[in-house]
């Protein structure tokens, strides 16, 4: 029996019957018993990468904090995006069993924001500013499981290979520069496994390509800036000269 191999969620009167297959197809893999099901083949990917590198799926679930001078180039950009995003999930906060995150392209946690219990849970695991949530960290989970197949991914209750995850239901999708095609970073909507729906994989998807937009804007302003700052410097030159922000982009040009 292959598993739901469409979204990873089943909602209704079939989701409690769904969650115990996945609880028991993950004791199966954890234990090496025969499986009543196959799990879908990209968590089955990273099931065996995990097991490759030797992480157990009893260990400690909580993640780890990032070094304070390690953030990416990006950090700063996605953390200004991150009220603009929030503008959209709003309504899907409010009921305290929701949350919304940013990561960056390493898998670090940039921001987040939910209400009440869920923050406190999600803090009981790391899934805060500054901690890595990248597979080889805390296993296969929405961000770091999207940042390894480079696309969207939603990874249901058992699905997560360690066990204090599987009270979770996540959908993460990659926030790529609309001009390179680049990561950038990572949204990421985390439910408690009773709140789960399939929809929320369509809407971490539409976020990042609103983050991706919003990203490419931003990027014309800063260079926009630049542009303006570098007149006085720039005027009367009469060789050839170029104006590049840090990660190289031209703003400005004359004579080449």
């Amino acid at each position: 029996m292959l598993l739901h191999n469409g979204s990873a969620v089943v909602a209704g009167d079939g989701s409690a019957e769904y969650n115990r297959l996945l609880s028991r197809v993950h004791e199966a893999m954890a234990t090496g018993a025969p499986a009543p099901a196959k799990p879908r083949q990209l968590i089955a990917d990273s099931w065996h990468r995990l097991r490759q590198r030797g992480v157990r799926p009893d260990r400690n679930s909580a993640a780890v904090s990032a070094a304070p001078d390690s953030s990416s180039p990006h950090a700063d950009r996605l953390h200004r995006l991150f009220p603009l995003l929030l503008e959209h999930a709003e309504p899907l906060l409010d009921d305290g069993s929701t949350m919304l995150a940013i990561a960056d392209a390493d898998g670090t946690i940039v921001d987040t924001a939910g209400r009440g219990r869920c923050l406190s849970r999600a803090e009981d695991i790391g899934f805060t500013a500054g901690h890595f949530w990248t597979e080889q960290v805390v296993g296969t989970n929405a961000i770091g499981t999207a940042l390894v197949n480079k696309q969207p991914v939603a990874v249901h209750g058992a699905e997560h290979y360690l066990v204090g995850q599987h009270g979770w239901s996540c959908a993460a999708a990659p926030i790529r520069d609309p001009w390179t095609g680049v990561i950038q970073g990572v949204i990421d909507i985390s439910a408690h496994l009773d709140q789960a729906h399939p929809s929320l994989l369509s809407l971490a998807s539409s976020m990042a390509r609103t983050a991706s937009l919003e990203l490419a804007a931003s990027h014309r302003r800063e260079l926009d800036t630049l542009r303006s700052r570098s007149a006085a410097v720039t005027y009367g030159l009469r060789s050839p000269w170029v104006v590049v922000d840090q990660d190289g982009w031209v703003a400005d040009s004359s004579g080449v």
